[in-house]
């Protein structure tokens, strides 16, 4: 299972914005997620809030088979459940996810613990 994580910036001012946009993935709007995850092949994801000298930051953990080609589909998505979320994440991060990224993934440099070495 290939592994990812990365940070997000959070706007000044977005900190509850964010709370209550993860509150809704884990409560009212679970479902919808979990239908949405599964269809990009995500099997995991977890997220924090760090708050840095230099700002609030989002760290995003995702396990799935395929990373890139999970992204970019949820990138391309537009289903109405992965346009909210998409729409909701731009206002808290400032970040457009509708446009794939050509950048490469963050480099996996040391895992422990972890079943597949």
């Amino acid at each position: 299972m290939a592994q990812y994580a990365t940070v997000f910036p959070v706007l000044p001012g977005k900190r509850e914005a964010l709370r209550t946009l993860l509150n809704q993935l884990a409560g009212p709007r679970y479902a919808e997620y979990d239908a949405s995850s599964k269809r990009f092949g995500f099997e995991k994801d977890t997220q924090f809030l760090l708050t840095t000298p230099n700002g609030v930051l989002m760290v995003y953990y995702a396990e799935a088979p395929d990373i890139p080609k999970s992204f970019r589909a949820w990138a391309l998505s537009t289903d109405p459940f992965d346009l909210w979320f998409k729409q909701q994440m731009k206002e808290i991060t400032g970040i457009d996810f509708n446009q794939p990224s050509d950048l490469p993934i963050p480099e996996q440099l040391h895992k422990y613990g972890f079943d597949d070495r």
